[in-house]
């Protein structure tokens, strides 16, 4: 369905339209005007961080550590040119011993991208030349040792190739939702990459979508969402309960009441998260 601009009232339009050229070219899924006997699908978040970290990584070493870059993807936004969502492609460099830097967004590694570690082989260079990645390494004299060199495509279609068992019935269609953990800023978040009858698109070689539903605060503990948006794929994501620092959400999809909330929760970014006692408040 084309979602014409009254479907988008709201001063929230010209900033979600603007890439795609007007309203009048956006396709999105249609809301339901009103709730059905809609059955909810529970998805219970059961996955550790070193679950996830080993998501579909490519490794390398350098000096005494090895290292892997993972795919990770951002919130989607739409490309008028393939008339579908693309989940922003990013990366996360970790060691396998357990450290980890700040997501890096693909685009960065156009320029030189430097890690700076505490070690004398701990700074790596990631730099993008087309549809490759190149990876160095610099020393404290600063001389470069070429490390390796991997496509880009390749880690994306790795990541879908280990993800195919993630699919998800919501109502009558059927949803790729692959759990992601990422790191912004020294602070982890939680949710789930989200892309409609395949792990990626066939025409961007992308997910459609990223919703974060809990996050690391600046305490140490867990902030969560009481109600999360996919706005890409018509989705609601609702806090039904929170044990042991992780939650539980009811999947449905999207009323048409609630599209203008959720194109505010698209321009939002990284707001909305409450404590867990607040956010199950918030919810009710």
């Amino acid at each position: 369905m084309t979602l014409s601009a009254p479907a988008f009232a709201g001063p929230a339009l010209d900033s979600l339209t603007s890439s795609a050229g007007g309203a009048e070219e956006l396709l999105a899924p249609a809301p339901v005007r009103a709730a059905a006997n809609y059955k909810p699908t529970r998805l219970n978040w059961g996955y550790t961080l070193e679950e996830l970290r080993s998501q579909g990584t490519y490794g390398f070493a350098w000096g005494e550590d090895n290292y892997v870059l993972r795919p990770i993807f951002g919130r989607g936004s739409y490309d008028p040119y393939v008339k579908n969502f693309k989940a922003q492609p990013q990366l996360m460099l970790e060691t396998v011993e357990g450290r980890s830097w700040p997501r890096i967004p693909v685009e960065a590694t156009l320029d030189h991208f430097s890690v700076v570690g505490e070690g004398p082989h701990d700074r790596i260079n990631l730099a993008r030349e087309k549809n490759t990645i190149y990876i160095y390494g610099l020393d404290e004299e600063g001389n470069y040792t070429s490390l390796d060199s991997v496509e880009i495509k390749y880690l994306y279609s790795n990541w879908a190739g280990l993800n195919k068992q993630d699919r998800v019935a919501v109502f009558d269609k059927s949803f790729f939702m692959v759990p992601q953990a990422s790191m912004d800023e020294d602070l982890w978040g939680y949710g789930y990459v989200l892309s409609e009858k395949f792990p990626v698109q066939p025409a961007t070689g992308l997910p459609q979508d990223y919703v974060e539903l809990f996050r690391e605060n600046a305490d140490g503990f867990m902030d969560f969402k009481p109600k999360a948006y996919s706005l890409a794929l018509g989705l609601v994501f609702e806090l039904q309960e929170v044990n042991d620092g992780a939650g539980a959400w009811d999947v449905r999809p999207m009323l048409e009441a609630e599209m203008q909330e959720a194109i505010n929760d698209s321009l939002g970014a990284r707001t909305g998260f409450l404590p867990a006692a607040a956010a199950l408040k918030a919810v009710k």
